[in-house]
């Protein structure tokens, strides 16, 4: 990778998933052969891992397992094929009218948690007809 990117940009990335993303696990499944582009996402506890070293995790099934995965676990996610979602970070601006330092701090307070939230897109790879689920269980489906 440090080939073809400045050794600057590979930093800054690499801080920027320290940052966002310590620790994280993710488990993309794709359940459809015929619809690859339908992903079912899941973040795996790291503490919860049967085996909590990840390198003997790696070792086991590799970074793409070759054998069926399931996810059982609660929804939380379903992106929208229009790529719109619900947005609850906007807030009543108040530039129209004098507001005190009380509100002046709240209206700062929102716009460095919209940034964070913006920021945060970039890690969660949720688009449409992705699904993200919170995971309760990760077994290997035995079918004859």
């Amino acid at each position: 990778m440090s080939d073809k990117f400045p050794k600057w940009q590979v930093e800054g990335i690499k801080d920027i998933i320290d940052l966002l993303m310590p620790m994280r696990n993710n488990l993309l499944i794709r359940p459809f052969d015929e619809l690859a582009e339908f992903i079912v996402m899941s973040n795996l506890k790291h503490d919860l891992l049967v085996d909590t070293d990840l390198d003997h995790v790696l070792f086991g099934y590799g970074s793409q397992p070759q054998m069926p995965l399931t996810v059982y676990g609660l929804v939380t996610s379903i992106a929208n094929s229009n790529g719109g979602s619900v947005d609850g970070t906007s807030h009543e601006s108040s530039q129209s009218h004098s507001v005190g330092e009380v509100q002046q701090f709240e209206q700062a307070f929102h716009a460095v948690f919209d940034a964070t939230t913006q920021i945060e897109k970039f890690g969660l790879f949720a688009y449409y007809p992705r699904v993200t689920v919170y995971p309760l269980a990760v077994y290997n489906s035995i079918r004859k």
